[in-house]
């Protein structure tokens, strides 16, 4: 369970549409889903007006996350380390936390300390999402060249034997992994799974 080592490549931009997946996000179960997320894709949640951007859609490197071989639970722990310790306001955030004196929130008007308390509560959310404590809620995947993928509830063995089979093959998964690992959740992908959706769209040109 949790988030995955490995990295993921795009398997190229051969596409002519993409894909927006939707995954309402209601138990335990769903965050053990296996996501493939390409560095192409955006990632959203709509219920904390949360949106990271991939390469090529408005923002560079993947959002900061990059493209990644993962679970539901780890794309979540993933963002919050992302929008903690690389933010600006995640990182008033943590020199407060670690009591820095310079940054202590005396040293700010009320302005500022309103956000930074807005902020860390936005950031409490998500973590929530990522530990189970918050439910239900929405993941978006909008990838131009789909070749993301989020896959069906599975087994903790299966999750387990997914992630050594990916560790043995290299630290960098490359296109050809990714494609035959989409291919293999498809295969166990329960066909009365109704809180997964997917919508093609066409690219713009």
């Amino acid at each position: 369970k949790g988030e995955e080592g490995g990295a993921a490549a795009g398997a190229g931009h051969d596409n002519d549409h993409g894909t927006k997946i939707t995954l309402r996000v209601t138990n335990v179960q769903d965050l053990n889903r296996e996501v493939i997320r390409s560095a192409t894709a955006t990632v959203c949640i709509p219920e904390l007006e949360l949106e990271l951007t991939g390469d090529g859609c408005g923002g560079g490197g993947g959002g900061g996350i990059g493209g990644v071989v993962t679970t539901v639970e780890g794309i979540l722990k993933k963002m919050h380390e992302r929008l903690r310790n690389v933010t600006p306001m995640g990182g008033m955030i943590r020199d407060v936390n670690d009591g820095d004196a310079s940054s202590s929130t005396e040293h700010h008007d009320q302005g500022q300390q309103e956000q930074q308390q807005q902020y860390k509560q936005f950031l409490d959310k998500l973590e929530n999402m990522a530990e189970g404590k918050s439910f239900p809620f929405t993941l978006i995947l909008s990838d131009p060249f789909s070749k993301s993928f989020v896959g069906p509830i599975i087994s903790q063995n299966a999750i387990e034997d997914t992630k050594e089979a990916i560790l043995r093959k290299s630290t960098m998964t490359t296109p050809s992994i990714l494609d035959k690992k989409k291919g293999e959740l498809l295969k166990k992908e329960d066909d009365g799974d109704d809180r997964l959706t997917i919508q093609n769209f066409n690219q713009a040109k």
